[in-house]
């Protein structure tokens, strides 16, 4: 029997339609594939690079020799995280440090006041090898709008000898800090917003020398 040019109309539509899904399919199977590659892709760079700076931190702090306690070193590494966002601010790369940037900065002078002094105290250490900018990074107590404590009470936190070269140093800062806050009027910027004044136990509030709160970001700015 010879099919009716009907029949063949109906198996070339057939066979049409065929074509049509088995190329839907494949395209669905394609972006489902390049989704999971790229989702595996980012999920391996981010523990690859949360396992990078863990070992680095952890590297930098095993250097402070002269650190009483292997505590002060893990509350070091806690702050590294905490100022991260600081990094675009104190690089140049942003006009104002963002909120995220002023609520770490805030936590580190609540949390951690030797830790801080400890690491201002061993800040030339040769593995630190990176520069700031000290400008921007002085003016972000005032840009975060925090009242944060004096550098100069750490010669008593590390109980330094007050003819010690380390103990004039911090002197030195704290007259650069004084001098700062004394001629600079306060700026309002966009993005840190309004900052609550940090109590931190019996330490003058005044605003903080950012410049040597900022080794904290030193390894950080190694992944930017």
């Amino acid at each position: 029997m010879i099919p009716s040019s009907n029949q063949y109309v109906d198996t070339h539509r057939v066979t049409e339609d065929r074509a049509i899904y088995i190329h839907e399919h494949t395209k669905r199977l394609e972006d489902t594939f390049l989704s999971r590659e790229n989702t595996t892709h980012r999920t391996m760079e981010k523990s690859t690079r949360t396992l990078f700076i863990t070992i680095v931190i952890t590297s930098m702090l095993l250097g402070f020799g002269n650190s009483d306690l292997a505590q002060d070193r893990e509350e070091c590494t806690n702050q590294l995280i905490e100022l991260s966002t600081c990094i675009p601010y104190v690089g140049g790369d942003a006009k104002a440090p963002t909120k995220d940037c002023c609520a770490g900065f805030g936590q580190v002078i609540r949390k951690s006041e030797k830790c801080v002094c400890i690491l201002v105290r061993d800040k030339d250490d040769p593995q630190l090898g990176i520069k700031i900018n000290a400008t921007l990074a002085a003016h972000l107590p005032s840009a975060c709008h925090i009242t944060a404590p004096n550098i100069t009470d750490c010669i008593s936190i590390l109980h330094l000898p007050r003819n010690s070269t380390l103990a004039k140093e911090f002197e030195n800062l704290g007259r650069i800090e004084d001098n700062y806050n004394s001629t600079s009027p306060t700026q309002i910027h966009k993005g840190g917003g309004k900052a609550e004044p940090v109590k931190s136990n019996g330490w003058k509030e005044k605003s903080w020398l950012g410049v040597e709160l900022l080794i904290y970001l030193l390894v950080s700015l190694i992944f930017f």
